[in-house]
Formats: C-alpha cells, structure tokens, sequence
C-alpha cells in the first residue's frame, strides 16, 4: 500500500510504499521524538520502520508475536514499545532490532489474554500503559530492567534458584533480591 504523508506546515507530499508488494496496510504508526523515523504496525503482522525524509523503509522488520494494535516510542528513540491483540507486549532495541525479553510478557490479566481486543498504549518517562475492551482496566507497567526485578523480588519473595541463573546466564552471581 502507497500512502501519501502530508506536511500540515505546506510543501510536496511523501509517498512511502508501506507493505512493499501492495497488499498490506497499516494498523497502527508512531513517530519518534526527534520525527526522522517512522514506525508502522503492519495488518499481516510485522513493525516496519521508514526514514521520514526519504520515505524509504530502515533496516530489518520486527517480527512481533501478535498483530501489533498500538506502538510508541521510548522518550531517547532507541526503544519501542509494541503491544499486540492478545495484550503481550514487547519492548524493541531499535539498534539490534530484537526483543529485550526473549518470553512473552503480557499487560492485561493473563485468564482475559485469549478475548483481549485491541489494546492501546501510551508511554511515559519509565512506564507504559495499557488498557483494553476485555478487562475494563487500565495497566502500569515498568519500563526499566531494575524494576522488573524489584517487582520479581516483591512478587516470588525469593532469589533466583541456581537453574533459574543458568537459564539467563547468571551462574555464580549475587544474590539479586539481597540476602
């Protein structure tokens, strides 16, 4: 699919070929805080990025778990954040172009994952939040590494176990929820 990106200031119109082949459309777009870059949720699945100047598509496509309904940028752009129909999220290394956690994580009640609907995003400083037609809530989650695992510590009220450090090759390591 062609579409045509208007400058509301004046001036000629880009076209950007946003499926490459024709056949697919957008679902969801955001733009990165510095507006040079361009990410699209794709009706078939992936998260293509563009260069905004050029219109021309950057680098490999995001390969999400689910059709991504909603997607926002980090507040530095090197990130972003997608969330997909079943309310699992993922939060991209826009560098390497991978997932920074290799499981599904998910935002919405885990019994509502399979009737969740559209869920949409929003992202702040260090949080995103998520809301969808299937639980009538709107949830906060942490966007930093060391918040997840306060939160691993809070919740499980143990440390790791030593398979558990093997698994995310942490063998040997401190004790990560103290004593």
């Amino acid at each position: 699919m062609r579409s045509r990106l208007q400058p509301v200031a004046g001036g000629a119109p880009l076209t950007i070929d946003i499926s490459g082949d024709g056949t697919d459309s957008a679902r969801s777009l955001a733009v990165s805080p510095d507006g040079k870059t361009m990410a699209v949720g794709l009706y078939s699945g992936p998260v293509r990025l563009f260069d905004l100047a050029t219109g021309t598509k950057v680098g490999d496509d995001l390969r999400v778990a689910a059709r991504t309904t909603d997607l926002e940028f980090r507040a530095d752009g090197r990130q972003l954040v997608t969330v997909g129909e079943s309310g699992a999220f993922a939060i991209w290394d826009l560098a390497s172009r991978r997932a920074l956690s290799e499981r599904t994580l998910f935002a919405v009640d885990r019994a509502l994952k399979d009737t969740v609907t559209d869920p949409s995003l929003a992202v702040g400083q260090d949080r995103a939040y998520t809301t969808s037609y299937a639980d009538g809530q709107v949830a906060s989650w942490p966007l930093t590494p060391d918040e997840w695992i306060a939160m691993g510590c809070e919740v499980f009220a143990r440390d790791l176990t030593d398979e558990e450090k093997d698994r995310f090759g942490l063998a040997g390591a401190a004790p990560i929820c103290g004593s």
